[in-house]
């Protein structure tokens, strides 16, 4: 039997004693693996023993999840690649839009109140 995989910095499996892995800390939590999975949003206990041995990625929102769990202790940039990069940008990297307190989503999109821009159809008037 090998020993449960944890999840380094750059979100590879490694098998070193000192992090916390999510194995253990469903251990900790008194948790079943179904019952995990419940708390982490996941459909059933086979997802999680896939999470556990690292043998599938982990989305944004089930890191956060495990994050939050954890209190803070299994990071969830340490999990999923978008988390990582999020909290790698800085404010500057946001750029403002038009209206005040509306910022673009770097696709084009703009994120705001989300009311949709007025457009005038009538042509020639």
């Amino acid at each position: 039997m090998t020993a449960p995989h944890h999840i380094t910095p750059t979100g590879e499996t490694s098998e070193t004693a000192d992090a916390l892995s999510i194995a253990g800390l469903r251990r900790e939590l008194g948790l079943t693996q179904a019952e995990f999975a419940e708390r982490i949003g996941l459909v059933n206990k086979a997802s999680v023993s896939l999470l556990e041995r690292g043998l599938t990625p982990i989305s944004l929102r089930v890191a956060l999840e495990i994050e939050r769990l954890s209190d803070g202790r299994i990071d969830a940039a340490t999990l999923n690649a978008d988390v990582r990069l999020a909290r790698r940008s800085g404010p500057d990297d946001i750029a403002l839009g038009s209206q005040a307190g509306t910022a673009t989503d770097g696709r084009g999109g703009v994120s705001g109140d989300g009311a949709a821009p007025s457009v005038s159809t009538n042509a020639g008037a």
